[in-house]
């Protein structure tokens, strides 16, 4: 189902400077490095987080029940493991903030809890290197708040 909705968004959506269609190659890249066994680089990652609400709809659609699963899951926990250790990833995974939602957002948001529990100074140091809206969804967690006191 999620598939049809992305077949259509790429049909009825004009697509400028094909940035929609570079995504998706660049998502499809990283991917198929994940399927061969290809060690994913940073850059690689940073290349496959979403930007843009449309970038994210056609991510999460990799998260259905079919074959593409679970290389959605390796490419998510590659996304978590590199956030510490690369700027580029960590303001991208933290600039989903912005447009996370679904059941994608439920485990993400416990997934920005968790690290910002641990990594307190890293979060501080890049928040102000990111989006407006993503800076309006996590602002709790620059006052001490948890995620649960925002709801």
């Amino acid at each position: 189902m999620r598939f049809v909705v992305i077949i259509i968004l790429l049909i009825a959506t004009p697509i400028h400077g094909s940035s929609q269609t570079s995504y998706l190659e660049r998502l499809n890249s990283a991917i198929s490095k994940i399927k061969s066994n290809t060690k994913l680089e940073a850059k690689d990652i940073c290349a496959a987080i979403p930007a843009t609400q449309d970038e994210y709809i056609l991510f999460y659609g990799v998260t259905n029940d079919g074959p593409d699963e679970k290389w959605f899951q390796a490419l998510n926990d590659s996304i978590k493991n590199y956030r510490t250790l690369d700027h580029c990833v960590l303001i991208g995974y933290l600039n989903i903030a912005a447009f996370a939602d679904g059941e994608y957002a439920e485990s993400y948001f416990g997934g920005i809890g968790f690290f910002y529990a641990h990594n307190k100074s890293l979060f501080k140091k890049a928040y102000n290197a990111l989006s407006p809206e993503a800076k309006k969804t996590l602002k709790f967690y620059m006052t001490g708040k948890k995620w649960e006191d925002a709801k």
